[in-house]
C-alpha cells in the first residue's frame, strides 16, 4: 500500500484491510471483486492485484509463510529490489540497502555523484552497506527516506536542517541541488 503513497493517506485503507483480512490465506482465498473494493481510493490498482497474486504463491508454494529468502521473496509479484530491501532491512535486520530515486537522490549529494550509472549505484549501495549498524540494519534506510522527503529534497536542500551536512560534499561546495545531474527529457 505504501509503494508511492503517503503513510497518512495510507492508514484508512490499511486498518479496514487488516480488520477484513486477518491472515495471507484469508487474501489469497478473496476473490478479486473484494479485495479491489477494499483498495478503492487508492490507486495503482496493479499493486492490489500483484498483492493478492503474491499471497496466493505464499499460501500455494510456500505453506502461508512469508519466504524469508531475499531470492524467494524477491520473487513474487510486485516486489522489486526496493521493496525486498525494505522489507528484510527493517523487518528482518538483515544489510539491504534499500535504492530508490530519492535515497539514489540523497547519496549522489552526500558522494558527490553527478550521473546515476551502474558503476555508481555499486558505489552508494557499498557506502550504504558500510554505514548500516549490524543490529538495526534498517534504521539507515528509514534514515533516508525522510531525509529525502523534508530535507534533502529535489529542488531545495536544508542543508542547515541535514544531520549529515558535514559529510556532504555538494553541500561542501554549496550546489546540492546540481546532483545528480536531471536528465533532459526528448
Amino acid at each position: 500500500m505504501l509503494q508511492q503513497t503517503r503513510v497518512d493517506t495510507v492508514i484508512p485503507y490499511y486498518l479496514k484491510w487488516v480488520k477484513k483480512f486477518k491472515t495471507i490465506k484469508s487474501v489469497a482465498e478473496a476473490d478479486s471483486q473484494t479485495i479491489l473494493k477494499l483498495w478503492e481510493g487508492l490507486g495503482y490498482y496493479s499493486r492490489c492485484m500483484n498483492f493478492h497474486n503474491a499471497c496466493k504463491i505464499i499460501v500455494n508454494d510456500f505453506i502461508g509463510e512469508i519466504p524469508l529468502d531475499y531470492q524467494n521473496f524477491r520473487s513474487l509479484p510486485g516486489v522489486g529490489d526496493y521493496t525486498a530491501s525494505a522489507v528484510f532491512s527493517i523487518g528482518l535486520k538483515q544489510n539491504y540497502p534499500a535504492l530508490d530515486v530519492n535515497v539514489r537522490r540523497v547519496m549522489a549529494r552526500v558522494l558527490k555523484i553527478k550521473n546515476i550509472t551502474k558503476r555508481n549505484n555499486k558505489r552508494i549501495y557499498n557506502t550504504l552497506i558500510k554505514w548500516m549498524d549490524r543490529e538495526r540494519p534498517g534504521d539507515i534506510n528509514q534514515a533516508l527516506m525522510d531525509l529525502a522527503n523534508r530535507i534533502c529534497c529535489v529542488d531545495h536542500a536544508l542543508c542547515s536542517a541535514c544531520p549529515i551536512d558535514e559529510i556532504c560534499m555538494a553541500n561542501k561546495m554549496s550546489i546540492p541541488e546540481s546532483y545528480p545531474a536531471r536528465i533532459k527529457k526528448r
